[in-house]
């Protein structure tokens, strides 16, 4: 059927041959009502959802603010590249949120108790991140495989940067620019080791550093040794083979 679209102020705006898409979406949700034509619905009240308990009506999804806005037309699935704007609204499916320039699945439960449903996922800044291998990086949309305490996870990092062996960095994207066959940002106060046993670094934060097979052992350099990453059984299985190149104390 189609029928002419009715705006708030009686308005006619075209048509929408039974497709409630059609109808003008501002100042509130519009949908077809009873009779075919487009109908004011009031959106539930911002400020009582939270990624981890969604609590919004059908149609809606929350976002990181707290606030219960509309789902877009045609919302991205999960890993499909997505858009957001400065108040936290994107164009992901509910359940998703826009992390990088792809959409995520929403950590569950509590932000005390983190859950991830999606199998192999880690619950990382609320969003379930997905593991990497960092000698054979494969990670959708601009996302990078990068160094965090539950093993290499696909992460936003920022701009790449030519960053080489020994400079202070912040993220894995800024240790691109390093000469070996993986390299990694590693040095802060959760680790085991102080950025000073990277070699060459002079940075108390972070300095890029060589990552290495633990099975054989090898660096770049002469004086550093492969080491795991953590000195923590539990911590370090997260990692399996893989060790930074460290200097021995």
């Amino acid at each position: 059927m189609t029928s002419n679209i009715t705006t708030g102020d009686g308005t006619q705006a075209g048509t929408t041959d039974g497709d409630p898409s059609l109808c003008p979406r501002y100042l509130g949700s519009i949908d077809l009502g009873s009779d075919g034509e487009c109908a004011w619905v009031e959106p539930p009240q911002n400020g009582e959802c939270t990624w981890f308990n969604d609590t919004c009506a059908d149609g809606y999804k929350c976002t990181a603010l707290g606030e219960c806005v509309e789902l877009a037309f045609d919302p991205a699935g999960l890993y499909e590249s997505c858009t957001q704007d400065e108040s936290y609204q994107d164009d992901c499916e509910r359940g998703l949120h826009c992390y990088g320039d792809v959409c995520v699945m929403n950590c569950q439960c509590s932000i005390a108790e983190p859950h991830c449903a999606l199998e192999e996922t880690a619950c990382i800044a609320s969003g379930c991140l997905p593991p990497c291998d960092p000698f054979h990086p494969e990670c959708p949309g601009n996302l990078v495989c990068d160094f965090t305490f539950l093993g290499f996870r696909c992460l936003s990092s920022g701009p790449p940067s030519p960053g080489t062996l020994g400079d202070p960095c912040q993220t894995g994207q800024q240790c691109l620019g390093a000469l070996v066959p993986a390299a990694t940002c590693f040095g802060d106060i959760s680790a085991s080791y102080p950025a000073s046993r990277v070699p060459g670094c002079t940075d108390d934060y972070g300095c890029c550093m060589e990552l290495c097979h633990l099975s054989d052992g090898v660096c770049s350099r002469p004086d550093a040794v492969c080491l795991p990453l953590y000195e923590y059984p539990e911590i370090a299985d997260c990692f399996g083979d893989i060790g930074g190149c460290l200097l021995p104390q």
